[in-house]
């Protein structure tokens, strides 16, 4: 007798064990099909930005080169114009913190990065050159043009050095934030964002 009501209470709780599993797992996929069917033209219309160009940042600086030699020497001035573009490889977007009955969601994304720098020819310009020592006896020297060639060389450098710095991280995370929420609004979501390290 005694064994039997063993193995009775052994086969209910088995029982309970199953059904309570079940249950956990009904739930799991009630919630994964939730989350789809709300999260997922979310996440595609975030994924969807692709590489977005969040900051474009206008650059003017001065370029200066010098070739030397024992006798002298000649310097050269270029005034460069141009461009740096911030953007963000959105494909790379993950939702987290996702509470699909308030609709609110955390997009994780990898800070911003220098996509592209571009020199605005047409506004770079030769603002002077100088030739000093015994130089100055060679007019229209080939050192010159080696002089104006080099400063052309270093205008994308200059432009990249005064564009890429990390002063301009914050504003280019902080426009794509507005887009973000701007695209979450129109699905009907609050999103906010976490940033991390590219991998």
């Amino acid at each position: 007798m005694g064994f039997s009501k063993t193995w009775r209470r052994l086969w209910v709780s088995g029982l309970l064990l199953v059904s309570v599993a079940a249950a956990v797992e009904y739930g799991r996929r009630y919630w994964n099909a939730q989350w789809e069917a709300e999260a997922g033209p979310l996440i595609e219309a975030v994924q969807g930005l692709s590489s977005l160009v969040t900051l474009r940042v206008t650059i003017h600086d001065v370029v200066m080169t010098e070739i030397s030699g024992y006798t002298g020497g000649v310097r050269a001035a270029l005034v460069v114009s141009g461009k740096v573009e911030w953007g963000i490889d959105f494909s790379a977007a993950r939702l987290e913190q996702v509470d699909p009955v308030a609709r609110t969601a955390t997009v994780v994304l990898p800070h911003p990065t220098v996509h592209s720098v571009r020199v605005d020819v047409e506004r770079t310009k030769l603002a002077a050159i100088g030739v000093y020592g015994l130089w100055r006896a060679v007019p229209g020297s080939e050192a010159e043009q080696v002089a104006i060639q080099r400063a052309y060389v270093g205008a994308e450098r200059a432009i990249r050095s005064a564009g890429g710095g990390g002063e301009f991280v914050g504003k280019a995370e902080q426009e794509a934030e507005q887009t973000l929420k701007a695209v979450g609004r129109n699905h009907g979501w609050s999103l906010g964002v976490r940033w991390i390290d590219p991998p």
